[in-house]
């Protein structure tokens, strides 16, 4: 899709069915012909324009242990050649966003090898919210575990901070103050 010299595309990572009845609480209630479930997609969105390329929202990731999220859990889908398939190699992009440090929305930040997480991206730089690094942040004293996002920090986030490619953003700030993307060359 182009918006004037704006062009988006997505990355579809996973789809799931999901019931209806997960939402209303009526088991196994008779819908007639009616659908019983519908489809979640995770996916990330592509934003190019000219010669800077923008990742939306990382997915799930592959590999990761999410057991209390079995849709997540030891994840294997071919996002990357998905992402291949737009035109777009990991190695062009420019900026990663997530808007949300949750496991379906950071996960590609990082990928397994040689039993290390390292950046998925390595020429991009991630701007992520103050606020969510700060919420999810393992080393406050007020941290609070959350049994849905256990292991995201640590897997998806801790890396791109400790390799020096996140700029932490305030909500609703376009991006870190004076930042721009890396220079090809």
């Amino acid at each position: 899709m182009r918006c004037g010299d704006l062009e988006v595309k997505r990355v579809e990572e996973a789809r799931i069915d999901v019931p209806f009845a997960l939402l209303t609480g009526e088991a196994g209630a008779n819908t007639g012909s009616a659908p019983r479930s519908f489809q979640l997609v995770f996916q990330s969105w592509i934003l190019r324009r000219q010669d800077v390329v923008i990742l939306i929202d990382p997915c799930a990731g592959n590999g990761r242990d999410r057991p209390v999220m079995p849709h997540f859990h030891q994840l294997e889908t071919p996002y990357l050649d998905r992402l291949r398939a737009t035109g777009i190699s990991p190695g062009q992009v420019d900026i990663i966003f997530c808007t949300h440090l949750l496991c379906d929305h950071c996960g590609w930040n990082t990928r397994r090898q040689y039993g290390r997480w390292v950046p998925t991206f390595p020429n991009a730089r991630f701007l992520l919210v103050r606020r969510e690094v700060e919420r999810w942040g393992i080393g406050r004293e007020d941290h609070a575990v959350i049994d849905y996002n256990l292991g995201v920090f640590e897997d998806s986030v801790q890396p791109i901070l400790d390799a020096g490619l996140a700029d932490l953003v305030e909500a609703g700030q376009c991006g870190a103050k004076g930042s721009r993307p890396p220079a090809r060359g």
